[in-house]
């Protein structure tokens, strides 16, 4: 008898399989506990001690990206999606060294696509893909074994060594898994993958280096979007596209097709990002090569350097949720939030100057954005939410991206009590979490597979979503409540929403609500 378990990138869920001579039983979908999650997923490269050591001592394990169907964990542990349909018949890169220290990489063929197949590039002289059998069998290809090339010959039988022509030390060892995948054990990636998912884990050695879809592995969950140029995108589906790229090999027939409005907005967010002076990343020499090094800056002009990018971040994920109740189109909001942040970024020497504290730089930054947001053409309410609804949210947010750029740097004194900065990350997620943001649904709340729902269902589910949502934002303005009473309140205004008739011509709107 033999039991395989199988756990989602996000460890939400888990499936079991137990398979017999003569029978098979699948067991999908069962809920996880927080037990669970911190022990698993087990793989081929990652015991369940590996998985202990990684969350008890995570700062000094090596932590693992992992990505199946269109779900990715990075290896700060983000978890996002990206949309299936952002490109096609592309290579992206998964993890690299981006410093320029080695030359290796991780490459994955067709992020979109079901079936993962994997390209590493060790040393520049050793390449070693990973594939699909061209045939099913059985008709499920992660029974079938993969098929291994090193170097554009095939491997007939594992497992393999491969060992540097000039020095004879081992670059790499490739041995076979169970269930027909392939783990590949080199000194800076371990990979492992058998079609259907892969998991890798970089070296300590990589830390604040890497780029690619597994992220920067610096440590830190904000600004994990960052794409090849080194600016910050929006989305996890422009992070794919931003590393999407043609195959270079002349054999490979198929176009590389990057969807036409990522592509678009990608464009407008790195053009935004690489006309202004202040997107440098200390962690990221590689996109500063051409400029004056930071020992030529004055001290000011170094400090703006190192938070103008995290505030333009904090600035829209917060803005963006906030004036969600009030805005439902996705574009059109993301549209508006990027203006703001960009028009407040036009003033970030402003905000900057003089600034002693990260506490004070919060709200000199949200008092900025309170000032441009009522020049722009925005609702009332959302104008109100922003300046007023939200201020006590929006200056945990601002001090919970600041705070480690400020402990890097010494250009502010970072705010240290009663700053909790696991809570304050748990109530940043809750306010501004959407779950349809992560398939690139247009409508809040609703992901993609429940948008054939009726009309009037999908307005009760955006509406009470939405009020509850901004509920739970503006009781923060009581500081002496409790994170378990805001979220009783919030959830009782949501059930207070569903109750109110949305039949046609009740006066149903979304001011009376909120009154």
């Amino acid at each position: 008898m033999q039991v395989d378990f199988h756990m989602l990138p996000n460890k939400e869920f888990i499936d079991v399989t137990i398979t017999k001579p003569n029978s098979r039983i699948s067991f999908r979908g069962i809920k996880t506990t927080k037990y669970v999650k911190f022990a698993l997923p087990l793989t081929a490269t990652q015991s369940l001690y590996n998985n202990i050591n990684d969350r008890t001592l995570r700062a000094d394990s090596e932590p693992s990206c992992s990505i199946q169907g269109n779900t990715v964990n990075t290896f700060d542990n983000v978890t996002y999606r990206f949309n299936p349909n952002v490109a096609s018949d592309c290579y992206q890169v998964l993890a690299k060294d981006c410093s320029g220290r080695e030359p290796v990489a991780v490459l994955l063929k067709d992020a979109t696509e079901q079936k993962k197949e994997i390209v590493l590039l060790l040393g520049g002289q050793t390449k070693i893909e990973l594939n699909l059998p061209s045939q099913k069998v059985g008709g499920l290809y992660g029974r079938a074994r993969m098929e291994v090339e090193v170097n554009e010959q095939k491997v007939e039988s594992l497992p393999k060594r491969i060992f540097a022509k000039d020095s004879g030390e081992e670059i790499a060892r490739i041995e076979p898994m169970e269930d027909g995948g392939i783990q590949v054990i080199a000194k800076e990636f371990q990979v492992a993958t058998n079609g259907k998912w892969v998991y890798v884990q970089a070296a300590n050695s990589l830390r604040n280096r890497t780029c690619g879809l597994c992220g920067d592995f610096d440590g830190e969950k904000v600004g994990e979007f960052r794409g090849p140029k080194d600016c910050a995108l929006s989305s996890g589906s422009l992070l794919v596209a931003s590393y999407s790229f043609q195959s270079l090999d002349p054999k490979e027939k198929a176009v590389c097709k990057i969807n036409e409005n990522a592509k678009h907005q990608l464009k407008h967010e790195q053009d935004l990002c690489l006309r202004s002076t202040y997107f440098y990343q200390p962690n990221q020499p590689r996109m500063y090569s051409s400029a004056r090094s930071a020992s030529q800056l004055p001290a000011d002009e170094e400090c703006v350097k190192h938070f103008g990018p995290v505030i333009r971040q904090s600035i829209f994920d917060i803005v963006n949720a906030i004036i969600k109740p009030f805005e439902w189109l996705t574009q059109a909001r993301e549209r508006l939030v990027h203006t703001l942040a960009d028009t407040v970024m036009n003033k970030v020497n402003e905000i900057m100057a003089g600034v002693k504290d990260v506490k004070e730089l919060s709200e000199k930054v949200h008092s900025i954005v309170c000032e441009e947001a009522k020049k722009m053409k925005l609702h009332s309410l959302a104008t109100e939410a922003i300046c007023k609804g939200s201020k006590g949210l929006q200056y945990q947010t601002y001090q919970f991206y600041l705070n480690p750029v400020a402990e890097r740097t010494k250009c502010a004194e970072p705010v240290k009590k009663e700053f909790n900065q696991i809570e304050i990350s748990k109530q940043i997620q809750r306010a501004t979490y959407d779950e349809s943001e992560q398939d690139d649904s247009p409508i809040p709340w609703i992901p993609a597979h429940k948008l054939p729902m009726p009309c009037p269902a999908k307005l009760e589910e955006t509406l009470s979503k939405s009020i509850s949502r901004y509920a739970y934002i503006v009781l923060f303005l009581d500081r002496g409540m409790t994170e378990t009473e805001r979220i009783r309140i919030a959830s009782e205004v949501e059930k207070a929403v569903r109750q109110v008739s949305f039949r046609a011509g009740s006066g149903l709107s979304l001011h009376k609500i909120l009154n």
